[in-house]
């Protein structure tokens, strides 16, 4: 007696489950990759929360930026003496600044909503601009909350 090898017929159906899961990771990759650019996303900015208080103005940085996350400045004890520009960034998440009353202000969020010193602006490209001072800053967000507070 002999017995003849039959193949076995194997099923399609793992190749086509990791060829439309390989698809929607492409996919999903893709979407990050553009949200990240179009919000200005920097990982190497940082993620998570972070706090910063100068006590003067040769301690205020020109720049403090955040990939995701929630940045807090507090620059109420910045004296407004010299002229001072502050950059604040976070890609995705929420700014909270305090700043001298005098304080000059452009605030941009791209996607989000504004609170500074009473005025307001929510949406798509949200702007407010107030003040002339020695103390500017210019603060952004890609997505996500930019609150901007007077010192009291």
């Amino acid at each position: 007696m002999t017995v003849e090898a039959t193949p076995q017929r194997r099923s399609r159906w793992p190749i086509v489950l990791a060829a439309i899961l390989t698809v929607i990771l492409v996919l999903v990759g893709i979407a990050v990759i553009v949200a990240f650019t179009w919000f200005d996303v920097s990982l190497g900015d940082g993620v998570g929360n972070r706090s910063d208080t100068p006590a003067s103005a040769s301690e205020v940085h020109r720049q403090y930026k955040l990939g995701v996350g929630d940045l807090k400045l507090d620059l109420s004890r910045v004296s407004t003496d010299r002229a001072i520009n502050v950059e604040a960034h976070v890609g995705i998440g929420d700014l909270r600044v305090i700043v001298p009353q005098s304080a000059s202000i452009d605030a941009r969020v791209k996607v989000g909503s504004i609170d500074a010193l009473g005025r307001h602006d929510d949406g798509r490209n949200a702007r407010v601009q107030m003040g002339s001072s020695n103390l500017h800053l210019e603060a952004r967000v890609g997505a996500g909350h930019i609150e901007v507070v007077g010192a009291s």
